[in-house]
């Protein structure tokens, strides 16, 4: 467990929650779970993939659904906002940490199919594990989690509508759903309430400006208060709402819900969410997202054609030198490393880069252990020494991995990954 947070109902060190951007809080959080998750698919428990969710439900009458997170997180009140994102109907609720002392409630489904999830399909892993070794027989995990659920929605997992339920006043959706309101402007408004540093692109937090911004959201920022942005705004019309990591959309959806606005969509998690989404899975997403950083971003997915693209590629592994063999202290960190990377650690990026000599049209990839803002500052950084073809890898090592384990047709994303250690994830 990532010894930086006292994970008592997914709450976060006050301290470390300032220094930290929310995406990589996240990250931490649900490494934290993560020792060696993926070794155990299909072979202790099975694994089932969204789209197969429903058919999978059907086929295994008598069912459990057997929710991992905490209690905060299944009631929609955790402080920990983003990981409010509502329960399936019906479900028990057994925190992870309390399913060791309490796997005897569950013991009449010895025999049974219990299907298990959490939020993004890392907790639920380690409950998985946990009641295989205890001795049941029909064990499923819920591959991506309820996050996934919401975001791919009844368009993909036709019964997600049936199964989800939420005390939130607001619905999330994903990037999908939010291009298919954008073609509705008579009925649908996207408004944009970032600060006006992130809108605009000029933060201190270089993956802040990575985000870019949605072509048809109108911005709603620079102090501007909302109910004035919205006066000119029905009731009836349905109000799409986007920001950085989707915290600060859930608090203007709660100001709109008591002005009487009844139907509110909030990104999920933001634009860090909509950056991170393959154009395999939103086939527009080029065509609404207006983006100035002076390098690419790509997502796992795209990993196979950049590289098929990309002449004498140079592949760069920001973490520290630790990490980067597998010997960092923190365990979470000793993850392999991309196919033919090389290790420059952040710090030293800018020394090492002034003795290059290769071409400045050498194409470049940056990436970390995950998104932190440190990688986007690395690509900046070549990007204004005029190198013209650099690109930051979204969502870094963990990404690659937890994709290839999670979405459906990815399992070959871990050719990507070398060097995992017996006890990686």
């Amino acid at each position: 467990m990532v010894e930086y947070f006292r994970l008592s109902e997914i709450e976060t060190n006050s301290a470390m929650k300032k220094v930290l951007p929310m995406s990589t809080l996240l990250v931490l959080l649900l490494v934290s779970y993560s020792h060696a998750q993926y070794k155990n698919d299909n072979k202790t428990y099975k694994t089932v993939y969204l789209e197969e969710l429903c058919k999978e439900l059907k086929q295994h009458p008598g069912y459990l659904l057997l929710d991992v997170r905490s209690p905060g997180e299944y009631a929609d009140t955790s402080q920990f906002t983003n990981y409010n994102i509502g329960h399936l109907e019906n479900a028990i609720n057994i925190d992870i940490r309390e399913l060791p002392k309490r796997v005897g409630e569950l013991d009449a489904y010895k025999s049974k199919p219990i299907f298990i999830y959490c939020s993004h399909s890392q907790r639920s892993r380690r409950a998985s594990t946990l009641l295989a070794e205890k001795g049941f027989t029909q064990v499923f995990n819920i591959n991506e989690g309820l996050t996934g659920l919401q975001v791919k929605g009844n368009a993909v997992v036709g019964c997600a509508a049936q199964l989800h339920g939420t005390t939130n006043r607001f619905r999330l959706i994903g990037p999908a759903e939010l291009i298919s309101l954008a073609r509705q402007p008579g009925n649908a408004v996207l408004l944009d309430v970032r600060p006006d540093s992130s809108y605009k692109g000029i933060s201190s937090n270089e993956k802040l400006n990575a985000f870019g911004k949605i072509k048809t959201a109108r911005p709603v920022a620079g102090g501007i208060d909302v109910l004035e942005a919205v006066k000119d705004i029905p009731k009836r019309k349905t109000i799409v709402l986007v920001d950085d990591f989707g915290e600060g959309s859930r608090k203007v959806a709660n100001i709109l819900a008591d002005q009487g606005y009844t139907d509110i969509r909030v990104l999920l998690e933001g634009m860090d969410k909509w950056m991170a989404t393959s154009p395999a899975d939103l086939p527009e997403k080029y065509d609404w997202w207006i983006s100035s950083a002076p390098y690419k971003v790509i997502t796992p997915s795209e990993l196979d054609t950049w590289s098929a693209s990309a002449k004498d590629p140079l592949i760069i592994d920001i973490r520290d030198t630790l990490a980067f063999h597998n010997q960092a202290k923190e365990e979470y960190l000793n993850k392999g490393n991309i196919r033919n990377a090389v290790n420059i650690p952040y710090p030293l990026m800018q020394e090492s880069a002034s003795s290059w000599s290769f071409s400045k049209d050498r194409p470049i990839l940056v990436y970390g252990f995950s998104s932190q803002p440190e990688t986007f500052s690395a690509a900046k950084m070549l990007a204004l020494s005029g190198y013209k073809k650099v690109a930051v890898l979204s969502g870094g090592l963990f990404a690659v991995r937890w994709q290839a384990a999670n979405i459906r047709g990815r399992i070959a994303l871990n050719n990507w990954v070398v060097n995992v250690p017996p006890d990686g994830f």
